[in-house]
């Protein structure tokens, strides 16, 4: 049996074993899920992952912030209120705030079975929570791409990591050159 067949039938038993949600999420195809420091903004200066966001949020794909910083403190308010200042209208119980040990991977998880979600994208500067993300939702979306950014540089994309069509992992390093296109895209942005 092929990987891509095997992959099918265990998202499909993965459908029927999913549990009810009280909460009712609209069904979407895909989802954006961004990390909030040093993914969207640096210092509270936006990040060019600002736009991306916005542009997200304009075509009316569901969009979320997984972030370590400690639940339970006024987090989510306080991240929605920097959008706020960048023009951005973000509803704070899309805000996740997980505490440093939580593994974001698992809250992704939950999000792509809330939304019956085929394709999700995922930012973070942190390499393990980008493998976690991989690790729990690469065989229940048909569509997977991970993009690991430099805490360093921020902004700057160290690695993509995707799920093509096979199911195969493919990871993507960009090279020096294209890094630096990138972080030209943003200057010019002025972001």
């Amino acid at each position: 049996m092929s990987k891509r067949l095997q992959s099918l039938i265990n998202r499909a038993r993965l459908i029927l074993e999913e549990p009810e949600f009280v909460e009712e999420y609209e069904p979407a195809y895909e989802i954006h899920v961004f990390d909030f420091d040093q993914t969207l903004q640096n210092k509270y200066r936006p990040l060019q992952c600002v736009e991306i966001l916005r542009e997200h949020l304009a075509a009316g794909i569901p969009c979320y912030i997984v972030t370590a910083r400690k639940p339970d403190k006024g987090q989510e308010q306080h991240i929605c209120d920097v959008l706020y200042w960048w023009d951005i209208q973000f509803d704070p119980d899309d805000v996740y705030a997980l505490g440093p040990e939580a593994e974001k991977g698992l809250c992704v998880l939950d999000l792509i079975y809330r939304h019956q979600a085929e394709k999700c994208t995922f930012w973070d500067d942190k390499e393990y929570n980008c493998e976690s993300v991989f690790t729990h939702c690469a065989e229940v979306v048909d569509e997977l791409h991970v993009f690991h950014l430099s805490a360093a540089v921020p902004g700057d994309i160290r690695k993509e990591i995707i799920k093509d069509l096979e199911n195969e992992r493919l990871e993507i390093k960009h090279s020096l050159q294209e890094r630096k296109l990138f972080r030209n895209w943003r200057r010019l942005s002025k972001i």
